[in-house]
């Protein structure tokens, strides 16, 4: 695995079902996930390992503003 690596991680409402279409010359992989899905890929240690600690500090941060999203999006 890994030790060291470049994730960006966006949240955003996406309609329909789009492909991410990175630059091969910056990106190796892409691909849109739910929050449900960063949370199994983190806890099963697929994230190189500077990732472990931000998501400690900030995974409550990120599920409050999934949710928001959701309220956005559905007007509830």
């Amino acid at each position: 695995m890994e030790e060291s690596a470049l994730f960006d991680l966006w949240v955003a409402r996406i309609e329909g079902e789009p492909v991410p279409v990175p630059d091969p010359e910056e990106v190796q992989d892409a691909e849109w996930v739910t929050l449900d899905v960063v949370h199994q890929r983190w806890q099963g240690g697929v994230f190189a390992t500077p990732w472990n600690a931000r998501f400690d500090q900030l995974w409550e941060t990120l599920g409050r503003r999934v949710a928001e999203m959701h309220v956005t999006a559905d007007g509830v």
